[in-house]
């Protein structure tokens, strides 16, 4: 509960695979502070909605309340795989949560929905959803690997593909993602645009994206690609704010996109700095033109930018 603090170490909690379909929830449910150390493992556990008619389930494994109050997740060691969910195959951090994760794995969990609502990309971060108001700080020996999501964000989406007016931040400082796969946008990273303020941000002065890709089957557009990153724009007259990325320090590498952008992509919209001197290589990946980046920059969705 809020105000508690509770610790996992040498643990499994298994949820039980598909159970009929009847799973609803994460295993976890996080009001207060969270420290998930070595031995810990989280997985096999499959949410949906059983009646079919809703898009809210939120965190395979963890999934963190929606009220105002402070929320800390310390991820040192363990293993979160094998999870299910719509937003956070994962983790999904709902509200007002930190994430600091600076060891253990974060893999193959899925951002699946079960149906078609209609042909709308409902679901994001295969395996991190920072839905709203949410920090993560990726730093150390910490591996978010081979997680999927049907939309946006195969590792990580940053915001969710639901337009919120609070925004969300990406600290990477260390740490690895590699063999993440979404279908439509991101398939390391996806950062959102926003309403108002409410745009995410990442941050990214070192660590390796190596090894994601866009695959091009999502309902969601995937035309811009992203096969490592990919970052999102809203035009100001859509009263919008941009998705933000600030490039210091990194190596993107073997990515692979579908259409554009294999290392990285952006809407025409959305703004990124890239500093080359610092060390930033981007180089080896691949996709059918712009293989390492792709930033559109014209008429061509009806605004223009420059850049």
């Amino acid at each position: 509960p809020a105000g508690k603090e509770a610790t996992l170490r040498n643990i499994t909690i298994d949820g039980g695979g598909e159970n009929d379909g009847k799973t609803e929830k994460s295993l976890i449910y996080l009001q207060g502070d969270l420290n998930i150390e070595d031995g810990t493992i989280l997985e096999n556990n499959k949410a949906n909605d059983p009646t079919r008619k809703s898009t809210d389930v939120y965190g395979g494994a963890i999934s963190s309340d929606f009220g105002g109050k402070k929320k800390v997740i310390n991820m040192t060691g363990g293993i979160i795989r094998d999870n299910r969910a719509y937003f956070g195959g994962g983790i999904c951090l709902s509200s007002n949560t930190t994430l600091n994760m600076s060891g253990g794995e974060i893999r193959e969990n899925k951002a699946i929905s079960p149906i078609n609502f209609n042909g709308n990309p409902f679901v994001s971060g295969g395996g991190i959803c920072a839905y709203r108001s949410s920090t993560i700080n990726l730093s150390g020996d910490a591996q978010i690997a081979d997680n999927y999501c049907h939309e946006y964000g195969g590792g990580i989406a940053l915001g969710s593909i639901i337009d919120v007016t609070e925004g969300n931040t990406l600290n990477m400082t260390g740490g690895t993602i590699s063999g993440n796969k979404a279908g439509a946008s991101g398939g390391g990273i996806f950062i959102q645009c926003g309403l108002s303020t409410g745009n995410s941000v990442a941050n990214i002065s070192e660590g390796k994206i190596i090894n994601n890709a866009m695959t091009g089957e999502g309902y969601g557009n995937n035309h811009f690609g992203g096969g490592g990153i990919y970052v999102n724009g809203k035009a100001e007259i859509l009263r919008g704010k941009q998705g933000v990325l600030n490039l210091t320090n990194a190596l993107i590498t073997d990515n692979t996109a579908e259409t554009e952008g294999g290392g990285y992509a952006s809407c025409p919209t959305s703004n990124t700095g890239i500093n080359v001197k610092n060390g930033v290589a981007i180089f080896g990946n691949h996709s059918e033109k712009a293989q390492d980046i792709y930033i559109e920059a014209g008429y061509r969705y009806g605004y223009v930018s420059s850049g």
